[in-house]
């Protein structure tokens, strides 16, 4: 066992009885074996992915691909951390300092909204600018926080994924946003 990772789980509270969401990186194109292993292993996991169509030279194919390429989230208990390491294709976790990066059940709860496909919104007249910090007020992504990137009749709202820096670009219509203060 490497030596940077028995320095990670001494920073974890081992004694914590509740499951935490961390970030694991995988190798390349590896996703789905690593997620599948932990799924026979009982680790609960989530790995997001979208469709897209593929060109070849002789055909064009429906393709699903990880939403964030080399990313799976896992919920585990501290004292689980290193027995995920041990799967075949599992690299390291994300850190930040020195410290396993961990998201909120918020945002993977929002993660599986949007990957499950979008309800029916209505535009409406209000009035946002570039940049300007704003809250869902509505809908099944109520209360999820981004930021303006492009404003037309439906609203281009960029999300952070906190823990692995990646962003994702949604269209929103303009009554389903509060200003952030």
């Amino acid at each position: 066992m490497k030596m940077g990772n028995l320095a990670i789980v001494s920073r974890l509270s081992l004694d914590v009885p509740e499951k935490t969401w961390y970030v694991l990186f995988t190798k390349p194109r590896a996703e789905k074996q690593v997620y599948e292993q932990l799924i026979q292993l009982g680790v609960e996991a989530f790995l997001p992915f979208y469709s897209t169509l593929r060109q070849w030279s002789d055909r064009k194919k429906k393709v699903e691909l990880p939403l964030f390429p080399s990313y799976i989230f896992v919920c585990i208990y501290p004292n689980e951390y290193l027995a995920v390491l041990q799967i075949k294709g599992s690299v390291k976790y994300v850190c930040f300092e020195g410290v396993p990066a961990k998201v909120s059940q918020q945002v993977i709860d929002n993660l599986k909204i949007l990957i499950s496909g979008r309800p029916q919104m209505e535009i409406s007249s209000r009035k946002f600018h570039t940049g300007q910090k704003v809250k869902l007020a509505f809908g099944l992504l109520k209360n999820l926080i981004g930021e303006i990137v492009h404003c037309g009749r439906a609203k281009r709202l960029l999300i952070r994924i906190e823990g692995i820096e990646q962003n994702l670009l949604v269209k929103i219509p303009a009554n389903y946003l509060d200003v952030v203060n």
